[in-house]
């Protein structure tokens, strides 16, 4: 860590997935300091991997965004009913003063963390997104 004082803005834990059988899907979990990204392409399961080491200051970036989105207040879960073959995604992360494990299937978090009325992905979790592909270098889709 350079000189700055204070908790190590690389969290403890971190998993993410986004995707679906009929899109395609997108994991990257934390091992050490190093990102291992797994890409699948629709309808496959053999995903493609590269390693992305993200500088401090792309950490301290990540972890401000999950700040002002009020991630920490997300629900368990968001689940819309009726829809197959959808869109899944989950998060595990945890901080030395935060932690959250949140899992969606065709539902996602409005800007008050409750769930939308509506299967799209809504603007709060477009910032969620943009969050991961700015920490993955726009590898995260």
């Amino acid at each position: 860590m350079s000189g700055t004082a204070g908790p190590s803005p690389v969290p403890a834990r971190f998993i993410a997935h986004s995707g679906g059988y009929f899109s395609q899907s997108n994991d990257v979990r934390l091992d050490g300091t190093t990102l291992v990204h797994a890409v699948s392409a629709p309808g496959t399961f053999e995903p493609k991997q590269t390693s992305i080491i993200p500088a401090e200051a792309r950490w301290r970036e990540f972890r401000k965004s999950l700040d002002q989105l009020g991630l920490w207040q997300w629900p368990a879960d968001y689940f819309k009913d009726g829809i197959c073959d959808g869109t899944q995604w989950s998060l595990d992360i945890a901080y030395a003063d935060r932690a959250l494990k949140t899992y969606g299937s065709n539902s996602y978090p409005g800007a008050d963390g409750q769930p939308v009325d509506h299967p799209d992905q809504s603007a709060a979790f477009q910032s969620y997104l943009a969050a991961l592909q700015k920490l993955t270098g726009n590898r995260f889709r």
